[in-house]
Order: structure tokens, then sequence, then C-alpha cells
């Protein structure tokens, strides 16, 4: 998991920026790569949406994988 925003004592972000951290974080979890900006797996937080929901890339990349 991502330290800098996930570890003790959080020391970059809000809570709004864990979430996104926390959520691209199990992408790779679930064996997403990094992607293109503007989706949750983007190599950035800066380019990942503010809502951290996964986008249709997302969605479409994870069931290549596993459906």
């Amino acid at each position: 998991m991502n330290g800098a925003f996930l570890g003790d004592g959080k020391k970059y972000g809000n809570k709004a920026a864990r979430r996104k951290a926390a959520a691209h974080e199990m992408g790779h979890a679930l064996g997403l790569d990094h992607k293109a900006n503007g989706t949750l797996m983007a190599k950035t937080m800066g380019h990942i949406s503010s809502d951290a929901r996964p986008t249709t890339t997302d969605r479409n990349d994870y069931h290549a994988l596993w459906d």
C-alpha cells in the first residue's frame, strides 16, 4: 500500500486523497496496472477522479483479467 498516504501519521493528503490512494492500491491488489490519466489506475494521484470510483476502462481491464 501507499505508505505516504495510508501509513502511520498519514503524511500527505486529506481524507479524499487517502480514499483515492486506497482505491488505487486495491486495484493493484486485483492485478491492475497503471493506465491513462482520468482512470482509477492513473499513475499519479492528481490524475485520479475525485470520486475515486472505477471508470469504464478500469472495469473493462478487471473483466479482461478475471472473467
